[in-house]
C-alpha cells in the first residue's frame, strides 16, 4: 500500500436523472481506521458525498458492507421510498427495513468519519478497509470480503461481462 493508501482513482462524469452534470466515484483505496476510530476518505470521495463540511451523511449497511452514497442519489432513493403508500403493507415492511439499514455519520475537519461499532461488526471490518467509488456511492468493504468477492482480475472481468450483458449493457 502507498503511503496515502491510494491505489488507482479514475473520475468521469455521467448525466443524472434531471440531466445534471455530476462527477462519479470510482477507484480502490486501501485505508486503515486509527486507533480513535476513524476512518479517512479520499479527498476527491469527500468532495462529492461531503459538498458541505458539516453535512451528515447515511450510512446504509446493505451486502455486507458499508454505502455512503453521494447526496443527490440518497435524495432520489430516499423519494422513492418514501412515495410508497403507507396503506401497502410491503411499501411499510420495506420503509422500516431501511430505517433500520440506515444511520448517519458526519466528516470531520480533517475528512475523517467515525464509523460504530455495529457498523463494522455487520461488514466484518476492524483495522484495514477497501474503499471502492461504485458510480453514486461510496462501498466501505473489508479486505476479506473484497478479496472474496474480486479474487482476481480475470474473474471480476468475467463476471462484469456476465452481469452487463444480464442487465443488457452489451447491445
Amino acid at each position: 500500500m502507498g503511503r496515502s493508501g491510494f491505489q488507482r482513482v479514475v473520475f468521469a462524469v455521467f448525466f443524472g436523472r434531471a440531466g445534471d452534470m455530476v462527477e462519479a466515484l470510482y477507484g480502490t483505496y486501501n485505508k486503515r481506521i486509527d486507533a480513535k476510530g476513524r476512518l479517512s476518505i479520499p479527498k476527491r470521495i469527500r468532495e462529492q458525498i461531503f459538498a458541505d463540511s458539516d453535512a451528515e451523511v447515511l450510512v446504509v449497511t446493505m451486502d455486507g458492507i458499508l454505502q455512503i452514497f453521494t447526496p443527490g442519489a440518497f435524495d432520489v432513493i430516499s423519494r422513492q421510498i418514501q412515495g410508497k403508500s403507507p396503506l401497502n403493507k410491503k411499501a411499510r415492511e420495506f420503509q422500516r427495513l431501511w430505517g433500520v439499514l440506515v444511520s448517519p455519520v458526519t466528516c470531520d475537519a480533517e475528512g475523517r468519519i467515525k464509523l460504530t461499532e455495529s457498523q463494522k461488526a455487520y461488514a466484518g471490518i476492524e483495522q484495514d478497509v477497501v474503499l471502492i467509488g461504485a458510480w453514486n456511492r461510496l462501498e466501505i468493504w473489508s479486505p476479506v470480503k473484497h478479496a472474496a468477492q474480486f479474487v482476481s482480475s480475470e474473474a471480476s472481468e468475467s463476471r462484469f461481462s456476465e452481469i452487463a450483458d444480464e442487465l443488457n449493457f452489451l447491445e
